[in-house]
């Protein structure tokens, strides 16, 4: 029945398939190859093969339940992925919105880290800053933060976090002595100048 032509009876007959026997698991295997994206996703999730996912992903991004897997899977609530491999899988990856999940849903500290590192984007980085559960990873992102608009985002938004405040408002207050400053020297300079002259 999983090599049926309709891919409703192979939806069907995949969830009899037993990955613990091994002719089962070897047909679970062939279906990870199946042209219905539904089907690959459903027989990689049955053989809980993280790096399979993981390596799929891309051709799928667009897709919200492969979008969904790969989170459950990266983050630690489904599956039974070590930590280790996990962490290794997610410096694979280069979709921000699976960096930013696993950063925010992460069962280990080392792996939000490891998914903070990787997002580079400054928006991503203010929103873990003001939202993540774990101070650590907050602190990490919010350091990450120069943009004075950023800045200005984080002293708004991260009321629940005062260190994080703190250290916006302080980058704040340095950009603008930093201003003033070379204001500042800039008009010494065009003094000297004009009493050269």
């Amino acid at each position: 029945r999983w090599q049926h032509p309709d891919p409703e009876v192979r939806r069907q007959a995949l969830k009899q398939l037993d990955p613990q026997q091994s002719e089962q698991r070897q047909a679970l295997q062939t279906l990870t190859q199946d042209g219905d994206s539904q089907i690959r996703l459903a027989a990689l999730l049955a053989l809980d093969d993280c790096s399979g996912l993981v390596d799929a992903f891309p051709r799928h991004q667009q897709e919200e339940a492969w979008f969904n897997a790969v989170c459950q899977r990266l983050s630690g609530r489904e599956g039974h992925t070590d930590l280790h491999q996990r962490q290794v899988l997610v410096e694979r990856i280069e979709e921000p919105r699976v960096l930013s999940a696993v950063a925010l849903q992460g069962d280990n500290l080392n792996l939000r880290l490891v998914a903070l590192g990787k997002l580079n984007d400054e928006q991503d980085l203010i929103h873990q800053a003001c939202h993540n559960g774990v101070a650590a990873v907050r602190h990490q992102a919010a350091e990450r933060v120069e943009e004075e608009e950023g800045l200005k985002r984080l002293l708004k938004e991260a009321r629940r976090d005062r260190q994080v405040v703190r250290l916006a408002r302080e980058r704040l207050n340095r950009m603008r002595s930093d201003a003033e400053w070379l204001e500042a020297e800039k008009q010494q300079c065009e003094t000297l100048l004009s009493q050269l002259e």
